[in-house]
């Protein structure tokens, strides 16, 4: 019922077409705390829980829901490997995309049409929230020209975060999920052949070195405005100043301001991942190895 109503919501919805702002970065480098930063504490649309609870028709179920509830955020920080615990915190939306885009980290080119619906899509997002679309999901990073151009003049916000860090979490990440440590954890960049690796630990560091370099390529394509990196430390050091560099830079890149609804009361603590020494090594020597072996072709 909702999914048939949608088009109609779409119309009838304010729009603000206005860019959009993705986070981007590797796998485990905090970006979604980023997010849940970002959409609590800015005027903003997103892909909330509530909102991804009916994929089909998140327009209509944030013009039905309004914008307290459909983007009013959360300050529970608390996540599993990107998702979030209520209805309002941010989801990573990738029931949406893969409805539109596919599964695959490369999708197929959209008819002028499908673009159309996708871009009414998030300018009524924006104008029920009446601020910019954020959204974080690790696939974005491996589709940024993809996206730059489905969404021209959106701005890219980088999350970094020490490299040694980023793979042991992506360790333990895969010794909790649902695989074990054999399983693969997040995304894979097309040009990584599992077979040629022997080890879990030269798995991961491949994986975050050929993930680096395609991020890497496709940023530095972008034009400089565009693109806005911080370190997970600095997000944590002071979210308040982060947040008003990113409504800063913003409003730089696009001429269009971001309200701040409110800013938070306090510092966060970085976490760094807790690992045996084994580990620290194989993963050390596995970085140390790839860097800068991947093409990002």
């Amino acid at each position: 019922m909702f999914a048939q109503l949608e088009p109609v919501a779409r119309r009838m919805a304010p729009k603000l077409d206005i860019p959009p702002i993705f986070i981007v970065g590797l796998p485990r480098v905090g970006s979604t705390l980023a997010s849940i930063l970002a959409t609590r504490h800015l005027r903003c649309a997103y892909f909330s829980n509530l909102l991804m609870a009916t994929p089909a028709s998140p327009v209509l179920t944030a013009m039905l829901a309004g914008p307290r509830r459909a983007f009013g955020g959360t300050d529970d920080l608390a996540n599993r490997f990107g998702e979030t615990n209520c209805s309002q915190g941010p989801s990573q939306g990738y029931r949406f995309w893969n409805r539109h885009l596919g599964t695959s980290e490369t999708p197929a080119p959209l008819d002028e049409a499908r673009k159309a619906m996708m871009r009414q899509t998030i300018a009524a997002l924006q104008g029920i929230a009446g601020g910019p679309f954020i959204n974080k999901w690790q696939k974005n990073g491996l589709r940024i020209p993809f996206l730059a151009d489905l969404f021209p003049g959106s701005v890219f916000i980088e999350i970094t975060r020490d490299p040694l860090d980023t793979a042991l979490s992506i360790l333990s990440a895969r010794r909790q999920s649902h695989g074990g440590e054999a399983g693969w954890f997040s995304v894979r960049p097309s040009t990584l052949t599992l077979s040629d690796y022997v080890s879990v630990h030269e798995q991961i560091a491949a994986q975050v070195a050929a993930t680096r370099a395609i991020i890497d390529r496709d940023l530095g394509g972008l034009p400089k405005a565009n693109v806005q990196t911080y370190a997970y430390t600095t997000i944590c050091a002071d979210p308040k100043g982060w947040l008003r560099l990113v409504a800063l830079h913003y409003e730089a890149a696009t001429g269009i301001p971001i309200a701040l609804r409110d800013t938070p009361a306090q510092k966060l603590s970085a976490r760094h991942p807790l690992a045996e020494k084994a580990d620290q090594h194989l993963l050390g020597a596995a970085l140390a190895r790839f860097e800068g072996a991947f093409p990002a072709s």
